[in-house]
């Protein structure tokens, strides 16, 4: 069973996405929409800044991203003390916002550098929707009410002919 893929999903606070390796959550979206075909658009400004840094811009060259890096660092608490010296957490991000962060914490800077290059890998070649699971497990953090994640069944906003996915209600389109 192939569980690799984007997961669009929506709660009481807005949509977002995260992107699964099987049971773990690689990375998670930068931002919550009001409406799941902006995380599908947020999710294409991932997968074309993951191309950019891949020096394939051709590849998304209708979504513009400018500038993409990735940032490694220590997880800091509010007061910008680390909470632990082995806390290591990555962002993937532009000058105007951030498109992505990691989905764990690492023990090592240099995992968290495996953990980047596992979401290159994965996060530009899996289309949304592409796990083969028939159902939906929950998300990396704990769910609060009734509304558990759902999966976005689109390969990408730009391809989507002729399918106009649910905008406010959190119901799994295919």
């Amino acid at each position: 069973m192939n569980e690799h893929g984007y997961e669009v999903y929506g709660r009481g606070f807005g949509w977002t996405w995260g992107l699964r390796d099987g049971p773990v959550v690689l990375a998670t979206g930068g931002r919550h929409d009001d409406d799941s075909l902006d995380t599908r658009h947020e999710i294409d400004r991932v997968r074309a800044a993951l191309a950019h840094l891949a020096g394939e811009d051709l590849a998304f060259a209708s979504v513009e991203v400018r500038d993409p890096r990735f940032v490694v660092g220590q997880d800091l608490d509010p007061s910008g003390a680390s909470r632990e010296e082995d806390d290591w957490v990555w962002r993937l991000e532009t000058p105007d916002r951030v498109l992505a962060h990691s989905g764990q914490r690492y023990p090592t800077e240099a995992a968290a550098r495996e953990g980047i290059a596992r979401f290159e890998e994965l996060g530009r070649g899996v289309a949304i929707g592409s796990s083969s699971s028939s159902s939906i497990r929950g998300s990396s953090s704990p769910v609060r009410g009734a509304n558990p994640p759902r999966f976005a069944g689109l390969t990408t906003c730009s391809t989507a002919a002729g399918t106009t996915p649910s905008r406010k209600s959190p119901a799994t389109t295919r």
